[in-house]
């Protein structure tokens, strides 16, 4: 059995294990692995389909964002 990863990861633009239309809400999971769990897709070393590759917080957390997020904190 591997290691829990242990970051704690906030998925902005994501409500209740579903992406927002807009952007809006966010996601926060007590680790890696939980939030892997409801977005498989999250990745740490590349941008994906739906979500930005994740980025360290000052606060030691990991924050992906989805597109429609990204696009809308951007402007």
């Amino acid at each position: 059995m591997s290691k829990q990863k242990q970051a704690r990861v906030l998925v902005v633009g994501a409500v209740d294990g579903s992406l927002t239309d807009d952007g809006s809400g966010s996601q926060g999971f007590a680790s890696e692995d939980a939030a892997l769990e409801v977005f498989p897709d999250l990745r740490l070393d590349a941008d994906g389909e739906r979500f930005t590759r994740g980025r360290a917080d000052p606060d030691g957390s990991i924050r992906f964002e989805t597109w429609a997020a990204a696009n809308a904190l951007s402007r």
